[in-house]
């Protein structure tokens, strides 16, 4: 008699690349929340306007320049979530 295994969870490529995208998505969020953390630990000098267009201001330019540095992951994360999500597949595509 054979023990059990679990049955195998595999993800199909159209999925895996919807999978990744969310993945890198979730990296950038991570990252724009830390560079806004950040931030708030920097003396206004009055360069940038105060008041509620400066926070905007600043806000989009976090969150997009965490949406461009979630694309090279720097820190795993994405890869990260690959694997504990589709632990069959490469974590991060080759093509780049």
């Amino acid at each position: 008699m054979r023990p059990a295994t679990a049955p195998s969870v595999g993800v199909a490529p159209a999925g895996r690349e919807d999978l990744l995208r969310a993945c890198q998505e979730l990296e950038g969020l991570f990252l724009s929340m830390l560079l806004r953390e950040m931030q708030a630990t920097v003396p206004r000098t009055g360069l940038l306007p105060l008041g509620a267009a400066g926070d905007i201001y600043r806000t989009l330019w976090a969150q997009e320049v965490g949406r461009a540095a979630a694309r090279s992951s720097p820190l795993g994360v994405s890869g990260l979530a690959m694997q504990a999500l589709a632990p069959d597949s490469d974590p991060m595509p080759t093509d780049r």
